[in-house]
């Protein structure tokens, strides 16, 4: 990842929305690439747009998956700018319902629904093909592999698909209300980052502007591994959840030993989903330094705060109130 470097503070004073301070501010978003180029970008309006995805491997989006959405309908509301948000049903293969499901849930997270494009490949394939052609003509094989680590049992879909992903960062021309030379910004998880490193090399022999991206360089824990996945139901909170208290509570916990805080899922939801500074502090204070807060009673605050997430409201008072 060391074309990725870590955020500053000078770097962030255009984001002015609460809920992209405090995921700086925790370090849950920390890296960047060619985020000094936005200030003169920021000069003329419409210059810029937000770009996302989610591919639809499960019926719902894990609690995970809510992070690059929060960060990009806070910056949506930040830079005062349209998104587009590809689904890319066609890579995961996923039936309507799926697709449709994830739609809904991406929803609910904050955009501002009048400037917000969401799509699926599906549906536009036709209007990107000529862009993905031309793409597909300049990826090599040999890069797809070192980038990716495909090899020659991997099915073709994978080899092409890179392409189809590309086209929002480097065409926007193709899709509406957007101009060919708006500068696309991309706030993604850390395992989307090579489609965009390998966008960017793409880049050198066009006139397309390189992406700037944004992500973190963590992922949230799973209740009994380092990364909660949908490959895996049993290990990830589902928005909505039935099971949630008992998934919670099934969580691991920090010990200093074996588990650190990194894979204490408690603790992680709190850092990413606790509004309030001024709690966080206060729960970090009690529960790691003086040893004074349990684990299952960090559990229940975890518990009480997923409960309001999946309520609108939550979404609604986070974009737009600072509680620092």
């Amino acid at each position: 990842m060391s074309f990725l470097q870590p955020i500053t503070a000078s770097q962030t004073s255009h984001f002015a929305n609460p809920v992209v301070k405090r995921l700086v501010r925790r370090g849950i978003i920390n890296l960047q690439q060619d985020l000094d180029k936005l200030e003169c970008l920021l000069t003329g309006k419409d210059n810029v747009y937000l770009f996302t995805g989610r591919g639809p491997s499960s019926r719902r989006l894990h609690i995970g998956h809510l992070v690059p959405f929060m960060l990009t309908a806070g910056l949506q509301r930040s830079l005062d700018c349209p998104v587009i948000v590809q689904i890319s049903d066609d890579e995961k293969m996923a039936d309507h319902m799926d697709a449709d499901m994830n739609i809904l849930d991406i929803q609910r997270v904050g955009f501002v629904k009048d400037r917000l494009f969401i799509f699926k490949n599906t549906d536009m394939i036709g209007k990107m093909y000529r862009e993905i052609v031309e793409l597909s003509s300049r990826l090599r094989v040999k890069d797809l592999q070192k980038v990716f680590g495909f090899d020659d049992l991997d099915p073709l879909l994978k080899y092409w698909y890179p392409a189809v992903q590309m086209v929002p960062a480097l065409h926007p021309e193709s899709f509406p209300g957007l101009t060919e030379s708006m500068q696309c910004i991309v706030p993604c998880s850390i395992d989307q980052y090579p489609f965009f490193r390998l966008a960017r090399k793409l880049h050198n022999n066009q006139d397309h502007r390189k992406p700037i991206v944004i992500c973190g360089s963590d992922y949230l824990p799973g209740i009994k591994s380092d990364k909660m996945s949908s490959s895996d139901p049993r290990n990830a909170i589902w928005i909505d959840d039935p099971d949630l208290e008992a998934k919670i509570r099934m969580g691991r916990s920090w010990n200093g030993i074996d588990v650190g805080l990194r894979q204490d899922l408690a603790y992680q939801i709190t850092r990413i989903f606790e509004p309030d500074d001024r709690v966080f502090t206060q729960i970090h204070t009690d529960y790691v330094d003086l040893k004074r807060m349990g684990s299952l009673d960090l559990k229940m605050h975890a518990f009480r705060l997923l409960r309001q997430v999946f309520e609108k409201k939550y979404f609604m008072d986070s974009f737009t109130v600072d509680q620092k």
